[in-house]
């Protein structure tokens, strides 16, 4: 990010924890090998799995953790959001780029940088 004295670039993070696991159950039914779909094999596990997933995430955890954080353990994915923006209000364009031009640009970096550590990033 260029460090600007004026309108300077903004970053915020919001992390949600979920306990839907239904998104994942359904990208583990969609990696099955299709000789395997459908199979009572495999149709007992994703039901059996799904059973489990549902069992750790239950309100209230499926213990307390009584060692470590002295919190109840529960099964949760956490999704983490970051916002990048600035106000450029009647700014002139810096570097020949309109704000958007320059978000664009911004946001391209970032997602390589992300991607480049290891971290899946999609641009909302």
């Amino acid at each position: 990010f260029d460090e600007l004295d004026d309108s300077p670039w903004v970053m915020q993070l919001y992390a949600q924890d979920e306990t839907d696991w239904n998104p994942y159950l359904a990208s583990l039914r969609s990696y099955l090998q299709p000789r395997a779909q459908g199979s009572a094999f495999s149709e007992f596990y994703l039901r059996f799995f799904g059973h489990h997933l549902r069992a750790v995430a239950k309100q209230g955890g499926l213990f307390e953790d009584r060692t470590v954080t002295k919190l109840p353990w529960r099964g949760q994915t956490r999704r983490v959001r970051l916002v990048v923006f600035r106000r450029a209000g009647n700014t002139p364009a810096r570097r020949g780029q309109s704000p958007e031009q320059a978000l664009n640009v911004i946001c391209d970096r970032l997602l390589g940088g992300l991607s480049n550590a290891g971290i899946r990033a999609r641009r909302l």
